[in-house]
């Protein structure tokens, strides 16, 4: 299974992908089939969240997983 993200860069603040800062405003990632990796992202102020939504093409398997890495330095 590989994830795969396709989608509009957005700038208004923060990072590309802003505003999703709520639930109702996720950055939709849409229907992932292929490995996938979104970067330059940041945490800009504390107070910002990030909220992201997307659909798996098929049932997921025990061994597939969504991961975050975050280098607190970088922001």
């Amino acid at each position: 299974y590989e994830l795969t993200v396709n989608l509009p860069i957005i700038n208004i603040g923060g990072d590309g992908l802003e505003a999703n800062d709520t639930l109702s405003s996720a950055t939709n990632l849409g229907v992932v089939t292929a490995a996938g990796q979104l970067s330059g992202l940041s945490i800009h102020s504390t107070t910002d969240t990030d909220y992201f939504r997307f659909e798996i093409a098929s049932q997921g398997k025990a061994n597939q997983y969504v991961q975050i890495d975050f280098v607190h330095a970088s922001g």
